[in-house]
């Protein structure tokens, strides 16, 4: 079954990743005469001008990929979408959500990369570089005097690094003050689903993204904060898509910069909440290295990719004790279809148990780590998945 078959699937990963590569080596700008060159493999060199104005640059991905988000082509979509295997009544997530999924992770990614590398941060932290400085022989020859050489400083990264975990605890502080109050600001579209009037900022949008994901989580800290409602919401696709405000943090956000530090102090009260987005990171990075985003058949591969989770809910149904770990286009629907938290609700009740996915494919991808895990330190026989029920463990 095409479906099950890793090869295929890992090979298209692969080329994805080589073109990536291709293009960042072989592309180059000429300053003299303001044009792309293009070396490309048994042709003569391809030469591309600079669009004159913002209006003759090509719009990557298409604007019509994103035609179905909203007003009565969402309907149409959603009713093209029903799954085939998992009944009628079940909609899945169509491909301009996974399409604007993929573009809000290429915003996450790039805020933590912001972070990170922000000069303006390292001085508001007071990370600074120390350079070590060994003395060496010059081409290793001990006759010869020693020379001074300096180092790089090999905490720097993980220096520069800390940045982050401040930021998210300042996140998930906006993002428990937000949760309640976004309630008050909600409306019902089409008389049944709940819709934000307005976009949380992008801090907060990353957090509440990350505990969707984690729907027990999520579904525990509603019933006990009394937000209920929060998980009726549904997620602001269309809003996000058309806000092309969502930024990366700027150089000027100074006061920013000095909360953000006094975060440092206060970060184990929102540890498990961050841990929601660092988890996710993984994924995010993921999908970064591939970029199907930025590729011409990327309507063409979300399409395939939601057939493909279609089936995958179904060998769910057909094999319930069978070890699945969803491919990498399986597992970014399967993220699109946790988000939309009012649709996944409807769906439990049809019978497609997504949060029951969510955790067995949790266990299973736990139980492949320790076999790796055993296999690389060769412990003898590898790990086998214990009966609980037969071993009267809990």
């Amino acid at each position: 079954m095409a479906l099950l078959d890793g090869n295929i699937i890992g090979q298209l990963h692969v080329r994805g990743t080589d073109e990536i590569r291709y293009v960042n080596s072989e592309c180059r700008y000429d300053r003299k005469d303001e044009r792309w060159h293009l070396g490309t493999e048994g042709l003569k060199r391809l030469v591309y001008q600079s669009a004159s104005s913002k209006d003759e640059e090509p719009e990557i991905p298409s604007p019509h990929i994103f035609e179905s988000l909203g007003g009565a082509q969402a309907k149409t979509a959603a009713s093209e979408e029903k799954s085939e295997y998992n009944g009628p009544d079940v909609v899945l997530p169509s491909v301009a959500e996974c399409a604007v999924h993929l573009e809000l992770l290429e915003t996450f990614f790039g805020l933590r990369t912001k972070i990170i590398k922000s000069k303006e941060l390292d001085t508001v932290f007071g990370v600074i570089q120390v350079h070590p400085v060994v003395y060496r022989s010059p081409n290793g020859r001990s006759s010869l005097k020693r020379q001074p050489v300096t180092l790089k400083d090999p905490d720097w990264k993980a220096k520069r690094g800390n940045k982050w975990s401040y930021f998210l605890a300042l996140a998930v502080a906006r993002f428990e003050k937000w949760a309640h109050k976004a309630t008050q600001f909600v409306i019902k579209r089409d008389g049944t689903e709940l819709e934000l009037l307005y976009l949380p900022p992008l801090d907060i949008l990353m957090v509440w993204h990350a505990f969707l994901l984690n729907p027990q989580s999520f579904k525990k800290y509603c019933h006990r904060t009394g937000l209920s409602l929060l998980r009726q919401v549904s997620f602001p696709w269309k809003q996000i898509q058309t806000l092309h405000s969502l930024r990366p943090l700027a150089s000027a956000d100074h006061a920013f910069m000095t909360l953000l530090h006094s975060c440092a102090v206060n970060q184990q009260r929102h540890r498990p909440l961050a841990e929601n987005v660092v988890r996710q990171a993984g994924f995010v990075d993921k999908m970064h290295r591939q970029l199907w985003i930025r590729s011409p058949g990327c309507e063409g591969t979300l399409r395939r990719a939601g057939e493909r989770y279609e089936a995958f809910l179904d060998l769910f149904r057909t094999f319930p004790g069978e070890m699945l770990v969803p491919t990498l286009d399986i597992d970014l629907v399967w993220h699109t279809h946790q988000l939309s938290a009012e649709r996944a609700l409807e769906d439990d009740e049809e019978g497609v148990g997504v949060e029951e996915v969510a955790r067995k494919v949790a266990r299973d991808v736990q139980y492949y780590r320790v076999v790796e895990a055993a296999r690389r330190k060769g412990l003898g026989m590898l790990p086998v998945v214990v009966d609980e029920g037969k071993n009267g463990k809990a």
